[in-house]
C-alpha cells in the first residue's frame, strides 16, 4: 500500500505541474489577446505583427514542450498506478476507489496535447495578424 501512495502523490505533483503550464499558457495568451486588442494602432505595421509573433512562437513552442514532457511523465505514472492497483488484494481498496484508480487515473496522450496546443496557437497567430487588419479597413469605409 505504501507503493501505492507513494506514485498517487507523485501522480497528482506531476499533474499539478501540468495544469501550472497550462495556466501559464493561458496568461500569456490572453496576455497577447489583450494587448492585440487594446494596441490596435501598433498593429497597423506589418513589421510590429512579425516581431509580437515570434516572441509568441518562442515562448509557445517552449511551453509545448515541457507540457510534452510533463505530460509524458504524467500518462507513465498513470500507468503505474494502474499496475499496481490490478496486483493489490482487493480487501485492502473499496471497490469504488479500485474503479476510480483502474479507470480514472489515466493522463490524456501527449501527442493529443501537442495537437491542441498547436491548434491554440495558430488561433493566436490569426488574432495577432488578421483582427488589426479587419478593424483598421472598417474605419477606413
Amino acid at each position: 500500500m505504501e507503493k501505492l501512495e507513494k506514485i498517487l502523490s507523485f501522480f497528482n505533483s506531476q499533474a499539478e505541474i501540468v495544469n501550472s503550464l497550462w495556466n501559464f499558457y493561458a496568461l500569456v495568451a490572453l496576455g497577447v489577446v489583450g494587448f492585440v486588442f487594446t494596441h490596435k494602432e501598433l498593429f497597423a505595421e506589418r513589421r510590429n505583427k512579425t516581431y509580437i509573433a515570434i516572441i509568441f512562437v518562442f515562448f509557445a513552442f517552449s511551453n509545448a514542450f515541457a507540457l510534452f514532457e510533463s505530460q509524458q511523465i504524467l500518462t507513465a505514472a498513470g500507468k503505474e498506478v494502474t499496475e499496481i492497483v490490478k496486483h493489490k488484494d482487493t480487501k485492502i481498496l473499496s471497490e469504488e476507489f479500485r474503479y476510480v484508480l483502474l479507470n480514472k487515473k489515466e493522463a490524456l496522450n501527449p501527442w493529443v496535447l501537442i495537437v491542441y496546443h498547436l491548434l491554440l496557437d495558430i488561433s493566436i497567430l490569426l488574432i495577432i495578424f488578421v483582427f488589426p487588419n479587419k478593424n483598421n479597413e472598417k474605419k477606413q469605409i
